[in-house]
C-alpha cells in the first residue's frame, strides 16, 4: 500500500545518509546529524517490519520534523544574536571602531576599483576535492595579495612569497620549518600573532611557514618532499588537528599524493612549474569568483542542524 511504499523510501533515504554521510559527520563531531539520522533510521525499520506501526511511523515522523525544525529555528535565532560576528561588532562599537560588514565579493571587488589586485584565498583543499585541472597543486598563488577571513572586524589580507606561501619572503636557511594546516598558515590573525612570527619574536627562532589552510597530512607531506631541496633548517614543528584525520582519508583517494608515502619518491618538482600553475589558478578563481560569498545566511542556518 502507499503508506508503505512511502516508509521504504524515506527508509532506504536515511540509510544511504546514513552509511555515507556517517564517517564525514563523526570526524567533524557532527554528533546531532548522527543522533538524528539514527532516530529516523530505527523509526522507519520498524515502519517497515511492524506492519501495524507503518502509518504510526508517518505521523511520528511528521511530529518529530516539526518538533526538530521548530527548536532549530529558536537556536537560529539565538544564534544570529549572539554569534560571535555579533559579539565583536558591539564590542568594537564600544571602542568607537567599526566592524566591516563586507562580503568577500564586496570586498574584491573595492579593492579592484582602488588599482589593487587581490584575489579570494583559494586553497589546493578546493582543488583537490574538484580535480581542476591536469594537474595537483599544493600552494596558492606565488607573490599575489589575498584576502581570506574576517573573523575579527577587518578583512585578513596577505601577500605570499616567491613559493606561494604566507610569508614575508621566501628564505633558504632557517631553524624551524613549520607545517600544518590554516593554524601553521596564521589563517584569520593578524601577521604578529602568526605562529611563524611568534616563534621568530619570542623564541629567536628564525621560522619559515609551508602551512597551507585546509592542508591534511598528506597534502603537507608533499610540501615537505618538495621543499627537501631547497631550503635548509634544523628541526620540524608539525602542527596537527583532530580534523587532519577526516582530510587523510580524503587525501588517500589520491594516487598522486600516495606516491609521498612511497620509500623510494622523491618529489615531482612541483615548483618547477610554478608560473603555469599561478596561470591556471587565476582562471579558476576568476570563473568562480562571483560564487563566493560570506555573510551570514538565514535560509542556510535554518535548514542546517544546530548541535
Amino acid at each position: 500500500n502507499l503508506p508503505r511504499i512511502f516508509v521504504f523510501i524515506l527508509f532506504t533515504i536515511i540509510s544511504f545518509f546514513l552509511v555515507s554521510k556517517f564517517e564525514k559527520y563523526f570526524f567533524q563531531k557532527d554528533h546531532a546529524k548522527i543522533f538524528f539520522l539514527t532516530i529516523l533510521f530505527i523509526l522507519f525499520f520498524l515502519g517497515l517490519i511492524i506492519k501495524n506501526f507503518t502509518k504510526k511511523s508517518l505521523i511520528l515522523f511528521f511530529y518529530f520534523f516539526l518538533v526538530l525544525y521548530s527548536v532549530n529555528l529558536l537556536l537560529v535565532v539565538y544564534n544570529y544574536n549572539n554569534r560571535a560576528a555579533k559579539k565583536i561588532e558591539r564590542a568594537l562599537a564600544s571602542q568607537n571602531k567599526a566592524y566591516d560588514k563586507r562580503t568577500l565579493l564586496e570586498f574584491v571587488e573595492y579593492k579592484k576599483k582602488s588599482g589593487k589586485k587581490i584575489y579570494p584565498h583559494v586553497v589546493p583543499r578546493e582543488f583537490l576535492e574538484k580535480n581542476q585541472g591536469k594537474n595537483f597543486y599544493l600552494t596558492a598563488m606565488p607573490n599575489t595579495n589575498y584576502v581570506s577571513c574576517n573573523e575579527f572586524g577587518e578583512w585578513k589580507q596577505f601577500r605570499t612569497d616567491d613559493l606561494g606561501f604566507n610569508n614575508e619572503k621566501f628564505i633558504k636557511n632557517f631553524e624551524i620549518l613549520l607545517v600544518g594546516d590554516s593554524f601553521a598558515e596564521g589563517s584569520c590573525v593578524n601577521k604578529l600573532s602568526e605562529p611563524s612570527n611568534l616563534f621568530s619574536k619570542n623564541y629567536n627562532l628564525l621560522t619559515y611557514s609551508i602551512g597551507v589552510s585546509g592542508n591534511g597530512p598528506l597534502l603537507s607531506l608533499a610540501l615537505i618532499h618538495e621543499m627537501q631541496n631547497k631550503v635548509n633548517f634544523n628541526h620540524i614543528v608539525w602542527l596537527i588537528y583532530d580534523n587532519d584525520f577526516y582530510d587523510l582519508k580524503v587525501e588517500k583517494k589520491h594516487s598522486f599524493l600516495n606516491n609521498y608515502l612511497k620509500n623510494d619518491f622523491l618529489k615531482n618538482n612541483y615548483f618547477e612549474d610554478i608560473d603555469r600553475i599561478k596561470k591556471e589558478q587565476i582562471e579558476y578563481i576568476n570563473s568562480k569568483l562571483s560564487s563566493y560569498k560570506k555573510k551570514y545566511s538565514l535560509k542556510e542556518n535554518i535548514l542546517e542542524l544546530k548541535e
